[in-house]
């Protein structure tokens, strides 16, 4: 795999969905998947608003985040300089429904939703959340090629 690009924000939810269309862009121009782009900037959005206002405690904190490609995948990295959400974290928890309505906690199930693999660590940097997509899945969320 290989870097395509890079950003380094500051914790400004402004700033969100510019990185996010951007990346997804990025992906979509390659791919020839027409629901890549929506899945992608959906899970971007939701991930680096959850490194905002979750990871960030200073306006001086910053969030990079990286897409990767290769092999038939578009890998991204968010990493924040938070500590993550801790054992029994929503990352490793099921997905509820009654999650789908609160205005906490429904970022990760839309997240897991839009990317194939969705991992998190923390590392000596911070909290990183990878997101791998693949393109062409069904409805159903399974790839389809």
């Amino acid at each position: 795999m290989q870097m395509v690009k890079k950003a380094i924000i500051s914790p400004n939810l402004e700033e969100v969905a510019a990185v996010s269309e951007k990346m997804a862009d990025a992906a979509a121009e390659t791919s020839g998947d027409t629901d890549i782009h929506f899945r992608i900037n959906a899970g971007l959005t939701e991930a680096i608003t959850n490194s905002i206002l979750h990871g960030c405690k200073t306006p001086d904190d910053r969030i990079s985040v990286e897409y990767w490609s290769g092999e038939g995948v578009f890998q991204f990295k968010i990493l924040d300089p938070g500590q993550g959400p801790g054992q029994g974290s929503l990352c490793s928890r099921a997905v509820h429904e009654e999650n789908l309505y609160c205005e906490c906690g429904r970022g990760i199930t839309i997240i897991r939703w839009a990317a194939d693999v969705m991992r998190c660590e923390q590392t000596p940097d911070g909290f990183l959340m990878s997101l791998t997509f693949r393109p062409f899945r069904d409805a159903l969320g399974s790839k389809s090629l």
